[in-house]
């Protein structure tokens, strides 16, 4: 839940920062009484040197103690590092004014609070922080990116001499990402499984979002196509040729009358297999090229035959190009139950949040900066009379 993640909730504050574009408020100084004249000596004094100006201490308005989450103190210390951690060097950048932190500096110490007391309610339930249940997490997550997309991933972390394995290992040594994982498994067990959204509400959302249905078509000089992966085992020439084999066979019963779909989630190795095989509409450059070829080269309907990337063995399918159109609700009940249930899990953790903020004894001893007055609206002068024409 993107709520509980601090890391991406201080990320959103600061781009709407300097999206907001803040002048920077330079503070009033009033100007130094001139000193009287010296009177004139043989030998002028050396002059004084003059002091080195203190920095601008721009978290000066947090106190020590930002807050207490079950007899817990959370620290100015503890809001600046979250802060800080965000940036490669662990500095504020020059363009961050004292003025523009104090705007967000209490949504920052929210978002902290609301995870302590979400991670105390997972730690009485036995579920904490732990990097081997996060790794799991994350390649869990890896299993449902189509094998072209994850190589295209592993090519730019191979730009930066990291593999997959690597990185992976890299984030789930974060500790925000570590807590993010166990707060979702909390939910996951107390919250999210429990929620429904009824046909009737599925449906009076959809009448009510009608204009978010809309399918744009595919984008010019791009195909859609479906395909059946069969992966070798390992590199050998022995696991090469019974991929080869079992591809074949495939093409074969495809020929003989099965139909794609079926083949595909019975047999296809890509996360595509819940579609169908249906891999959506995608332009040159997408692809491996081999794949690209072969299915660039196929007519609406027509099937390619066995064509060999470095996944595996493919069986491709170029299917009929979408235009625009509005999906029917049958088309996105899945997808509306979702949003519903999101709402609805929202509206949950909120009232969670709302009971455990008095049983953990929640204490938030920062409040946000009062608002900027709004002028009024200054009425019109009135138009100024004209003198009359002398005569």
């Amino acid at each position: 839940m993107k709520k509980m993640n601090v890391a991406v909730m201080t990320a959103g504050a600061l781009s709407a920062a300097l999206l907001a574009g803040q002048p920077v408020f330079a503070q009033d100084a009033k100007p130094a009484a001139a000193p009287a004249a010296a009177p004139a000596v043989a030998k002028a004094a050396p002059a004084a040197a003059k002091p080195a100006e203190k920095p601008e201490d721009l978290w000066g308005f947090l106190p020590a103690v930002v807050a207490e989450v079950n007899g817990k103190k959370v620290t100015k210390e503890d809001i600046v590092k979250i802060f800080t951690a965000q940036f490669p060097d662990g500095q504020v950048p020059p363009m961050f004014t004292r003025q523009m932190l104090e705007k967000f500096a209490p949504q920052v110490i929210k978002q902290m609070v609301d995870t302590m007391v979400l991670l105390n309610l997972a730690e009485k339930d036995g579920i904490k922080p732990d990097k081997k249940a996060t790794v799991t997490a994350l390649n869990e997550m890896i299993k449902n990116i189509p094998p072209e997309q994850l190589d295209m991933e592993k090519q730019k972390l191979a730009a930066q001499n990291m593999t997959m394995e690597s990185y992976i290992d890299k984030t789930a040594d974060n500790k925000i990402v570590q807590e993010s994982f166990a707060i979702r498994q909390w939910l996951d067990k107390n919250v999210l499984t429990n929620l429904k959204a009824t046909d009737q509400e599925i449906e009076a959302f959809y009448k009510e979002n009608k204009a978010n249905f809309k399918v744009p078509g595919d984008p010019e000089g791009s195909v859609r196509a479906s395909h059946i992966l069969i992966s070798l085992k390992d590199e050998s020439p022995a696991a090469d040729k019974e991929a080869k084999d079992k591809a074949e066979k495939v093409l074969a019963r495809l020929k003989a009358g099965e139909t794609f779909e079926k083949l595909a989630e019975a047999e296809s190795a890509c996360p595509s297999k819940k579609a169908g095989g249906s891999l959506g509409a995608f332009s040159k450059g997408q692809m491996v090229p081999e794949f690209e070829t072969a299915a660039f080269a196929l007519k609406d309907g027509e099937v390619s035959g066995v064509v060999k990337t470095k996944f595996g063995y493919h069986i491709i399918r170029r299917d009929k190009a979408v235009t625009e159109s509005e999906k029917s609700l049958a088309e996105v009940k899945g997808a509306v139950e979702n949003v519903i249930k999101s709402k609805k899990a929202e509206e949950a953790i909120k009232t969670i949040l709302a009971k455990a903020t008095v049983d953990q004894g929640v204490k938030i001893l920062v409040t946000p900066p009062p608002a900027a007055p709004v002028a009024p609206a200054s009425k019109a002068a009135p138009a100024p009379v004209a003198a009359p024409a002398a005569k």
